[in-house]
């Protein structure tokens, strides 16, 4: 027969246990939208892009998780903003050398839209009522 003490002792260890495992499961998915967030590179816009008065910029940066310690699995996203309101767009980088990717990108600015070209060609269009509805008038 087992010692009432020591039964005892061993559900209160279980029960710390499982507290300590539901802490964790439940803080993960927080923790793991926390990044650390780098600037590549800055476009800055003609005078009168997109039909505004205010100069906005575009620009491209790297996020990394903080659990991610090694950095292996980076997202990028462009933001075009005017110093408050952002319009965000996510996308993956198509190259393994993003830094070499990022200074062949261009960026041309009018009055309807926004173009980003990447160095394949490929380009990323934002109409202007988009980004004016996300950053204001």
């Amino acid at each position: 027969m087992r010692h009432p003490s020591i039964l005892s002792s061993w559900r209160v260890r279980l029960r710390s246990c499982l507290v300590l495992m539901t802490l964790l499961l439940l803080a993960a998915p927080v923790i793991s939208r926390i990044t650390s967030d780098e600037t590549l590179r800055i476009w800055h816009s003609t005078p009168g892009a997109l039909g505004l008065d205010r100069p906005l910029t575009l620009s491209l940066e790297r996020c990394v998780a903080y659990v991610d310690l090694l950095g292996l699995y980076p997202s990028y996203r462009l933001l075009i903003t005017d110093g408050g309101y952002a319009y965000v767009h996510r996308f993956q980088i198509p190259s393994a050398e993003p830094a070499a990717f990022v200074q062949k990108c261009q960026v041309a600015w009018d009055l309807e839209k926004v173009s980003f070209t990447m160095p394949d060609g490929e380009t990323l269009m934002f109409p202007a009522l988009v980004i004016i509805r996300q950053t204001g008038p």
